[in-house]
């Protein structure tokens, strides 16, 4: 089902969103993949903001962003991830 969503068109709309300006040794990106450029839905956008250490010369903070991934949005995106379940299998033994 390429194009839908579990939200109510009729309940809920998007009415305005805000960012704050990007600040001092800030940079930022926007991509957005589909099949056209014209008329059609993204299959894909991604957006990135970093802020670099001018002094250590690295990346002092990074944020992405990824959509549509899910016909569900998430509930919250401040709140923090579950933790991850180990793993069942071994990193280093062959596959058969």
């Amino acid at each position: 089902d390429v194009g839908k969503t579990v939200l109510d068109e009729n309940r809920e709309i998007l009415t305005e969103i805000r960012f704050k300006g990007l600040g001092a040794h800030q940079g930022g990106c926007y991509l957005r993949l589909s099949k056209r450029r014209a008329l059609t839905l993204p299959m894909l956008v991604a957006s990135a903001v970093v802020t670099v250490d001018p002094e250590k010369k690295c990346f002092a903070d990074t944020s992405i962003a990824l959509g549509p991934v899910a016909p569900t949005p998430a509930p919250d995106v401040n709140k923090a991830p579950a933790p991850a379940k180990p793993s069942t299998t071994d990193a280093n033994t062959p596959k058969e």
